[in-house]
């Protein structure tokens, strides 16, 4: 969207209303996570099955640099509610700006 928005911003206006293309710049937010999920991943490592943990370990992926693959893998309850706790965080670190973005008004 970054990209896009740029490359219409190189086009001239005059181009623009003389070529009658619909392009304009669009609004938008992009939302990341505060912590990095690979660390979170493996705060909640130990809850998988032994035999999951000792293939992940024989591969890599429960040390840190190989815990990347470890934050698609884990699907246990306790990681799940984790990443919805961060990403509930993150969401209302940034509510007000959110909230003017979807026109949300309070009354």
């Amino acid at each position: 969207m970054q990209r896009i928005n740029r490359t219409i911003e190189l086009i001239p206006q005059e181009v623009l209303q003389r070529t009658r293309y619909p392009l304009h710049q669009v609004d938008f937010r992009m939302l990341a996570p505060s912590e990095p999920l690979e660390r979170l991943a493996l705060v909640h490592a130990h809850e998988l099955p032994r035999t999951i943990r000792i293939l992940l370990n024989s591969v890599g992926a429960l040390r840190r640099s190989g815990a990347n693959v470890l934050s698609y893998l884990l699907f246990e309850k306790s990681y799940c509610r984790a990443l919805i706790r961060l990403g509930y965080e993150d969401t209302m670190q940034r509510e007000d700006d959110l909230a003017a973005f979807l026109g949300w008004h309070e009354a």
